[in-house]
């Protein structure tokens, strides 16, 4: 039975299926895409940024001292607009030297009163 329509805009119900288009193999100009190397290092860069500006916002919640508990930091404001991942915020920060605190997972009510300090090397970053 023939519909009249050419074969690719035939029905899926009826007929066979249209033909594959071949994969074209990604270019490997590097003025057609962004390699690999520049995304992550984009993706680092941004990963340090955030990890001092969380520096940043714990001066300014603790008054221009370099220490707040985890509650006051996860419940303000401004914070929970600005950080995605709290903790893997945190986490990057702690990495880099820029702050500390005990333990490898802070829950909002159960670890309301752990301290996170930024240390001497991250508060000389940020200014």
């Amino acid at each position: 039975q023939a519909t009249g329509l050419p074969p690719a805009t035939a029905p899926a119900f009826g007929g066979p299926p249209p033909p594959r288009t071949p994969r074209v193999p990604p270019c490997e100009h590097a003025t057609c895409a962004p390699s690999e190397g520049k995304m992550a290092e984009e993706v680092a860069a941004a990963i340090a940024d955030e990890a001092l500006r969380i520096c940043k916002e714990i001066e300014r919640i603790s008054g221009g001292g370099t220490e707040v508990s985890f509650g006051d930091l996860a419940r303000d404001d401004h914070v929970t607009q600005s950080f995605e991942a709290l903790l893997g915020t945190l986490k990057a920060a702690r990495k880099r030297g820029l702050i500390k605190f005990d333990g490898e997972l802070l829950l909002l009510g159960q670890h309301d009163s752990v301290i996170i300090s930024v240390v001497s090397e991250g508060a000389a970053v940020e200014a």
